[in-house]
């Protein structure tokens, strides 16, 4: 069996509290962004079907009703008012909102980071370095990712080399300064001793208290 993730998807909500001020800023919200107001005793009493969105308030009780395509809702006391990705909107219980939704953290210009959808620059919070192509944080750093592990050997392995080099070239310009062997000198027993000279340039012999702290 495979395993599936939600695509994250933004929305818009307005917390209704019952309120004069807030009735009317939600009921005009919806009515801008819907067929609008519809006559509520007409399709309560089933003379007109309801409509496909729109808004009005049930004069039973003064409750607002939002019209959907699959049917009316009735809006209660601190319901959240959500209008979805494809500008439908519909009431969500307070439990199951905080269970499903969380504030989106307003992006700032300077951040790096793309958002959940992926659409703007956001900053991520303290201990994540990204997010996962779906927009998902990465699970918080704990240490050293594997790039860096290899960019620190690779560094130590380029000062390695040019330390060699180094010492090299200046083993060379030793030799070049003594010039060539005194007469009546063993050939074999001088290259002998340029062939050490040279090793030990190359691979220069390990000092026993530096071999000690870094085995520590």
């Amino acid at each position: 069996m495979a395993r599936y993730r939600k695509r994250p998807v933004e929305i818009e909500a307005m917390r209704f509290d019952g309120s004069t001020a807030e009735t009317h800023a939600v009921y005009q919200w919806i009515e801008s962004n819907t067929l609008g107001s519809f006559e509520p005793m007409d399709v309560i009493e089933g003379r007109t079907p309801y409509p496909a969105s729109g808004v009005s308030i049930d004069p039973r009780d003064g409750r607002m009703i939002i019209s959907t395509l699959e049917g009316p809702h009735w809006v209660d006391r601190g319901d959240w008012i959500v209008r979805g990705v494809a500008g439908e909107f519909y009431p969500v219980k307070p439990d199951i909102f905080a269970a499903t939704y969380e504030a989106v953290t307003p992006c700032r210009a300077s951040s790096s980071a793309p958002n959940a959808l992926g659409n703007e620059r956001c900053a991520l919070p303290a201990g994540h370095r990204g997010r996962h192509a779906d927009g998902n944080l990465t699970w918080p750093a704990t240490g050293a990712t594997e790039m860096e592990k290899s960019a620190r050997i690779l560094s130590s392995l380029h000062r390695s080399t040019e330390a060699d080099v180094t010492r090299v070239i200046e083993l060379y310009e030793q030799w070049v300064k003594a010039g060539p062997p005194p007469l009546g000198t063993s050939a074999s027993r001088w290259w002998d001793k340029r062939l050490a000279e040279l090793h030990d340039a190359i691979l220069p012999p390990t000092d026993p208290a530096a071999a000690a702290q870094d085995g520590a």
